[in-house]
C-alpha cells in the first residue's frame, strides 16, 4: 500500500482529534493537578477558628507591632498593628512573608558541617554533640596558643547579649564583637564622645523639625518603616519636619527629601566639617556647647571651605545655607550610619557628624538626642556587662582560633573581614535558622527556632527615645533539631572546663530580664488592647508575662533631658585630628580614589529588606524586586554620559574589575547618578531566595573592607561583557 503524505496529515489530524474529544487527557491533567496539591512538600492550609493574635516582630531591631492571622491557631497572615498599643504602625515587606519563612528550601532543620572536596562545597549532616566537642577543643587549644574565641552578638542591647559578655569574659582569649545597625553605629559614636553609656541614647523624632541625613533611608525603612515620612504626613505643612539628604544615589529620600545634596563619594567627613566650620565662624551654634568644645574646635580652622565644595561637589553657597537652615529652625539632627547595603560609614566621617549635634545644642535636649534607661540586666549576669565591646576590624589578623556568630540578624559581616582575621586553623561556627549568608560559609551551622517558633525578646529599638519591652509568643512548631544557643554554649563550657553562669534555657533567661523590669516598678504596660496600665498596677511578675506573651508590651518612663558634661571630638584615637583634617581635604573611606587604571568609584547599595544576610520569602522578592522598588542584584546605575565614554550599552552586559576580582553585572542608565560612579545593587542573592544553580554573584566579594571596616567606595573599572 502506497502512503502518501496527505494521508499522514489525515491520520495525524484525526488522531489529535479523537485525543481531544476523549476523556483520557482531561483524566490525566485532574490527576496530575490533584497529585501536585497534595504532594509531600507541599504545605498543607490549616484548618480551624479564624483568631487575630498580637506580638512583635523579632526579625530586626526594629520591633514593629505584629497582628497575625491565625487559622487553627497557626498563622497564615501578618499586618501592621494599628491603635494605642502599637509601634509606629508599619509593617516591611520581609514581616508581611515572614510566615513562610518556615518552609523556605534553605531552612535548616538539622546541624549541618561544611565539606570541601576540591572544588565542590556541600553540607553534610552532624551531630549537634560533635559540634559541641569541636567548639570545646578549639577553646582549650586557644589557651595553650594565646588566639581568640571571638561571639558576634548581631542584636546588642538583649539579654543574651548579657550571656555573651559573660562566656566571652570567662574564656581565654574572648572577646564579644557586636555588628550594630546604621542608628546604632552613630548613636554609639556619639556616646563614646559624649563620655554616656552605651545604648542610652534616642532621637527624639516627634519633637525634631529639621534632620540632616549623610545617607540614612530616613523617608524609607530607618528605624522603623516609613516612620519619618509619616510624621511628615501628620503634622502637616507648616510643622513638619524637614529633611536634608546627603548622598550620591539618587534614592527614594533623596527623591523625596526637601533638599538633595547630591554629594561625591566618601566626602561625608569633608561636609560635615564644612557645615560646622560655618555653625562656629558665624555665631550660630548652642553658646554653651562652644564654649565647651572650645578646646577641639582649633580642627575648624583647618577647614577651608573653597577645598570643600572642590572635594564635595556641594558649592560653598549651598553649605552655608545647609548650615543656617540647622541652625534657625531648631531643634536639628544630624544623622549617619549610611546605607544598609554600603556598609558602614568611615569613623571619621560619623565623628564630625556627632559632632554637628552637640554644636547645636540638640545632645541631651527635646527634639535632639535624647538620653534613655539601659533595660536591667538578667540575676546573675551583672559582673560581666557587655562594654567595652571589640569591634572585629580591631582584632588583629590571623588572630581568631574560633569564631561564633548568633546569626540572629540580616546585617551583613563582610566575609573578607572575617577570612582575614581567623587564624590558620580557625572554626567559625553559625547558629541561624537558614543556611544562607554567612551561615553558608560557616564550617559547622546548628539551627535555631525562627520567630514565631519560640519566645524571643524585643528589646529597646536602637533609635528609641525611651526604653522598651517586648516578648514575642511561640504560633508554629519548631523542628525537633533545632538547638538553644544558650545550652549548647553551656555545653561547649562545661567540656572545656569553663566554670560561667548560665540560665536553663533562652525563655529563663528573658523571663530574669522581665522580673527584673516588674522589680521596678517603673513605666507602662500597654496591654494588647492598647490600655495603659501603670506597671506598679499590673501584677506580679508572673501576670506581667503572661501578658507579654498575649502581645503586650512595656514602656519606661521618659528621663530628665541631661547635656553632656564634655565632648571630645579628636581624641577617640590618637591620630584622631590628623585624620579628620585629611577627611576636610578629601580623603575617602573605602578602597581609596579612581586612578588612570580604575577610573570608576564602585559604590554598592540596598536596603534593610533585601541586603541583608538572611532568607528572603518569595513574596518579599516579588514585593521589592519585582516592582522595581529595588533593582536587580548586580544591576549598576551609571550616568550616560559616562557609560557612553567608556563605550556601554544601556541593558548590555559588562564586567567591573576591581582590585579584590571580577564581577559581571547588567548596566542601567540613570541620568541622576553622579558621574564616575557605578552604583550597584546589592540585592537577593540565590540562596537567600532557595534557588541552585543560578549563576548570582556578590557585588561584597568586589568591594574589599579597609582597616576600619569599611567598603562604600572601591576604585574599579567595566567593561562590556
Amino acid at each position: 500500500m502506497k502512503i502518501t503524505r496527505r494521508d499522514i496529515l489525515r491520520l495525524g489530524g484525526g488522531a489529535a482529534i479523537g485525543v481531544t474529544l476523549s476523556p483520557l487527557p482531561w483524566k490525566l491533567l485532574d490527576d496530575i493537578s490533584i497529585w501536585t496539591q497534595n504532594a509531600s512538600w507541599i504545605p498543607k492550609l490549616p484548618r480551624g477558628p479564624v483568631t487575630w493574635r498580637r506580638t512583635t516582630c523579632a526579625l530586626c531591631p526594629s520591633a514593629c507591632g505584629v497582628r497575625a492571622r491565625c487559622v487553627g491557631g497557626l498563622p497564615v497572615a501578618l499586618v501592621a498593628a494599628h491603635g494605642p498599643g502599637a509601634v509606629r504602625g508599619a509593617i516591611c515587606p520581609l514581616g508581611l512573608a515572614a510566615h513562610h519563612l518556615a518552609y523556605h528550601p534553605r531552612r535548616l532543620t538539622a546541624p549541618v558541617a561544611r565539606v570541601a572536596r576540591g572544588v565542590v562545597v556541600r553540607h553534610e549532616p552532624v551531630e549537634a554533640g560533635a559540634v559541641v566537642t569541636v567548639m570545646a577543643d578549639a577553646v582549650k587549644e586557644a589557651a595553650l596558643s594565646g588566639e581568640r574565641i571571638v561571639l558576634i552578638d548581631r542584636r546588642p542591647g538583649r539579654a543574651l547579649s548579657h550571656f555573651y559578655a559573660a562566656l566571652a569574659a570567662a574564656l581565654p582569649g574572648g572577646a564579644c564583637v557586636t555588628i550594630p545597625c546604621a542608628e546604632e553605629r552613630s548613636l554609639d559614636m556619639l556616646a563614646r564622645m559624649a563620655g554616656m553609656p552605651r545604648g542610652t541614647l534616642g532621637y527624639d523624632l516627634e519633637s525634631t523639625r529639621t534632620i540632616l541625613s549623610f545617607g540614612a533611608p530616613v523617608l524609607e525603612d530607618w528605624v522603623a518603616p516609613g516612620h519619618v515620612a509619616r510624621l511628615r504626613a501628620a503634622r502637616g505643612c507648616s510643622h513638619r519636619p524637614q529633611v536634608f539628604q546627603v548622598e550620591t544615589r539618587a534614592s527614594h529620600t533623596a527623591a523625596l527629601a526637601d533638599r538633595w545634596l547630591r554629594i561625591r563619594p566618601g566626602t561625608e567627613a569633608a561636609l560635615a566639617l564644612g557645615i560646622a566650620r560655618v555653625i562656629v565662624s558665624e555665631g550660630l551654634g548652642d553658646a554653651a556647647a562652644l564654649r565647651a568644645a572650645r578646646a577641639d574646635l582649633w580642627i575648624l580652622d583647618q577647614v577651608d571651605l573653597e577645598e570643600v565644595a572642590r572635594v564635595t561637589g556641594i558649592a560653598v553657597e549651598q553649605i552655608a545655607r545647609t548650615a543656617r537652615d540647622m541652625a534657625l529652625d531648631r531643634p536639628s539632627l544630624a544623622v549617619g550610619g549610611g546605607d544598609a547595603g554600603g556598609g558602614p560609614l568611615p569613623e571619621d566621617a560619623e565623628i564630625a557628624i556627632a559632632g554637628l549635634n552637640f554644636l547645636l545644642g540638640s545632645v541631651g535636649r527635646p527634639g535632639g538626642v535624647v538620653q534613655r534607661r539601659l533595660l536591667p540586666c538578667p540575676a546573675g549576669l551583672e559582673a560581666a556587662q557587655p562594654d567595652p565591646v571589640m569591634d572585629l576590624a580591631a582584632l588583629p589578623d590571623g588572630s581568631v582560633r574560633l569564631l561564633i556568630d548568633d546569626g540572629s540578624s540580616g546585617e551583613i559581616l563582610h566575609r573578607s573581614l572575617i577570612a582575614r582575621k581567623l587564624a590558620a586553623r580557625g572554626t567559625v561556627v553559625s547558629f541561624a535558622t537558614h543556611l544562607t549568608g554567612a551561615a553558608a560559609r560557616a564550617d559547622f551551622v546548628v539551627p535555631t527556632p525562627l520567630w514565631l517558633e519560640w519566645s524571643e525578646e524585643c528589646p529597646t529599638p536602637p533609635a528609641a527615645a525611651r526604653a522598651s519591652f517586648a516578648v514575642t509568643a511561640p504560633m508554629t512548631p519548631a523542628p525537633g533539631a533545632t538547638s538553644d544557643p544558650i545550652q549548647l554554649l553551656s555545653r561547649m563550657a562545661e567540656a572545656a572546663g569553663i566554670n560561667i553562669t548560665a540560665p536553663e534555657d533562652a525563655v529563663a533567661l528573658i523571663r530574669g530580664r522581665v522580673d527584673r523590669i516588674v522589680a521596678q516598678r517603673r513605666g507602662t504596660l500597654i496591654d494588647p488592647d492598647g490600655r495603659a496600665i501603670a506597671l506598679a498596677e499590673a501584677g506580679s511578675a508572673e501576670a506581667v508575662w503572661k501578658k507579654m506573651l498575649e502581645g503586650a508590651r512595656w514602656l519606661d518612663d521618659t528621663v530628665t533631658p541631661v547635656e553632656p558634661e564634655r565632648f571630645d571630638l579628636p581624641g577617640l584615637r590618637p591620630d584622631g585630628a590628623g585624620r579628620l583634617a585629611a577627611a576636610a581635604r578629601g580623603a575617602i573611606g573605602g578602597a581609596g580614589a579612581a586612578n588612570r587604571s580604575r577610573p570608576l568609584l564602585l559604590m554598592p547599595f540596598g536596603s534593610r529588606t533585601t541586603s541583608g544576610e538572611g532568607a528572603l520569602p518569595a513574596l518579599t522578592v516579588k514585593l521589592t524586586r519585582e516592582t522595581s522598588l529595588m533593582p536587580d542584584s548586580g544591576v549598576a546605575l551609571m550616568n550616560p554620559r559616562t557609560a557612553g565614554a567608556l563605550g556601554l550599552r544601556e541593558r548590555s552586559r559588562a564586567v567591573i574589575e576591581t582590585a579584590a576580582g571580577r564581577l559581571v553585572t547588567r548596566i542601567v542608565f540613570d541620568s541622576e547618578a553622579l558621574p564616575g560612579v557605578a552604583h550597584v545593587a546589592v540585592g537577593p542573592r540565590s540562596e537567600q531566595l532557595g534557588e541552585d544553580g543560578i549563576e548570582n554573584e556578590d557585588i561584597l566579594s568586589v568591594c574589599e573592607p579597609d582597616q576600619d571596616g569599611c567598603w562604600r567606595a572601591v576604585a574599579a573599572r567595566i567593561v562590556e561583557a
